[in-house]
């Protein structure tokens, strides 16, 4: 049969020296375990490059060029007086006013 004992939680401090003490005193050493050391964890050296895009060009403003607008001369008509002509048959034959006809 097992004898239980009782300790109480101030007195379990010494029991436990006292239980240490005549261990050793049979001649046995007490050594802790050693606390195993964790292998090195493998690491893998990857860069990461950061990818910038490249600019974008901005595009000029458009601007037109300017149009030649085409300058319209009249090629000049040329009347040879005869004896008869007057300003006003002159300028009924060509779709003119006297006045017209007298500035040109």
């Amino acid at each position: 049969m097992y004898k239980y004992i009782t300790v109480q939680p101030a007195l379990l401090g010494g029991v436990l020296v006292a239980i240490a003490i005549s261990v050793v005193g049979c001649g046995q050493v007490v050594t802790l375990a050693p606390t195993p050391t964790p292998a090195p964890t493998p690491t893998v050296g990857i860069e990461v490059a950061a990818i910038t895009p490249p600019p974008t060009a901005t595009p000029a403003p458009y601007t037109p060029a300017p149009t030649a607008t085409a300058t319209v001369t009249p090629t000049p008509v040329i009347h040879q007086i005869t004896a008869g002509d007057s300003l006003l048959g002159i300028a009924n034959q060509y779709g003119l006013s006297v006045a017209a006809l007298q500035e040109a």
